[in-house]
C-alpha cells in the first residue's frame, strides 16, 4: 500500500491495540508489556515484509506516482534506503499511536486517546478521497498516467496489502475477545 496510507494504518493499529486491551493489568502497570510486544511482533512479521515488498517492487505506486522516474532518475538508486526509512517510520507511527492512546487511557483523557484515531482517520480519508485513483491502480509511473495500470484487486501486490490490513484488524479483534479483561498466560 502507499506509504501515507501505511503510516495512517499503523497509527490506527497502535491505538486500536491499546483500546482493545485497555482493562489489561499489564497495560496499566508498565509501558513494556505483552500487548506492546504483540504489536511490535506483528509489525515485524507481517507489516514490515508487506511494506518492504510493495515499496521495492512498486515504488511509484507506493509514492502515489508523485515522482516521474524520467525527471528524477536518481530516485531509483535510493529505493532500498527509502524502504528502510519508511519501515522505521511505520514502526514510529505504530509506537506513537500506542503510546499516546495508552497515556490517554491511563489518564482517562478521551481527547488524548482519540487524537491518534482522529489523525489517522483524517490522513487516510484525505488520501482516499483526494487520490483514490492513485490508490486503486497499481503499475509504474508511465502505465498509470497512460491509463494502463491495473486495478488493485487484480494484482498480488494489492491482495498482499489488503490481507496484511485484514490480519491487523483480525489481530486486534482477537486480542479484544480473548484478553480484554485479563492478560495472556503461558500456562
Amino acid at each position: 500500500m502507499p506509504v501515507v496510507i501505511n503510516i495512517g494504518a499503523n497509527l490506527l493499529f497502535g491505538a486500536a491495540t491499546v483500546l482493545a486491551v485497555r482493562r489489561s493489568p499489564a497495560l496499566r502497570e508498565s509501558f513494556l508489556n505483552w500487548s506492546l510486544f504483540f504489536l511490535i511482533g506483528f509489525e515485524a512479521l507481517v507489516f514490515t515484509p508487506m511494506a518492504t515488498f510493495l515499496f521495492r517492487f512498486y515504488p511509484q505506486w507506493s509514492m502515489l506516482y508523485w515522482f516521474d522516474p524520467q525527471i528524477f532518475p536518481a530516485l531509483e538508486r535510493w529505493i532500498g534506503l527509502m524502504s528502510a526509512v519508511f519501515v522505521l517510520v511505520n514502526f514510529g507511527a505504530v509506537l506513537l499511536g500506542y503510546s499516546v492512546t495508552r497515556i490517554g487511557v491511563l489518564g482517562d483523557q478521551t481527547w488524548l486517546w482519540s487524537l491518534p484515531i482522529g489523525a489517522a482517520t483524517l490522513l487516510i480519508a484525505y488520501f482516499c478521497v483526494g487520490y483514490w485513483d492513485r490508490l486503486i491502480f497499481i503499475g509504474d509511473y508511465d502505465a498509470f498516467w497512460q491509463g494502463n495500470a491495473e486495478l488493485i484487486f487484480t494484482k498480488f501486490a494489492g491482495w498482499f496489502g489488503i490481507l496484511a490490513y485484514g490480519a491487523g484488524i483480525w489481530l486486534v479483534l482477537m486480542a479484544r475477545k480473548k484478553f480484554a479483561k485479563r492478560d495472556p498466560s503461558l500456562l
